[in-house]
């Protein structure tokens, strides 16, 4: 696995110029050019090297997904990738900033979406909550 690794880092820390998103603002990291192999794999080191993220603007394309917690009466909302055998999916959860309704508001469950968003990290529940701040879907 060395050789993805390399590829992942130079994909985080290319010196490619910067990635603009469609407003114009600068993305750190986009994964949505990443086969879903990479993008897999460059999740599982953002979750675990979660300090060296934080406050980068992330770009990311899976399916849409959400889920309701009964306990906390809080639905919570996601981007999926799947890896190459369809097996395993991992996802960053995000929030979606404003007043929004579900699911008027939202994409169908499943669909393909690509969303850009802020990495933030908070305290829910008693514990770190990992999600991407996004302005729009």
């Amino acid at each position: 696995m060395p050789d993805s690794e390399n590829e992942i880092n130079l994909a985080v820390e290319s010196d490619d110029k910067p990635v603009k998103s469609s407003d114009g603002k600068k993305i750190d990291l986009d994964l949505s050019k990443l086969n879903y192999n990479l993008a897999y794999a460059q999740i599982f080191e953002i979750m675990i090297n979660i300090d060296k993220y934080l406050g980068k603007t992330v770009k990311i394309k899976g399916n849409f997904y959400s889920s309701f917690d009964e306990d906390l009466l809080v639905r919570h909302y996601s981007v999926l990738i799947w890896d190459a055998t369809a097996c395993c999916q991992t996802g960053l959860q995000f929030i979606l900033r404003g007043e929004h309704e579900y699911p008027a508001d939202y994409p169908e469950e499943m669909c393909e979406i690509e969303i850009t968003g802020t990495l933030c990290i908070k305290d829910f529940n008693g514990m770190d909550y990992i999600y991407l701040d996004v302005e729009s879907l």
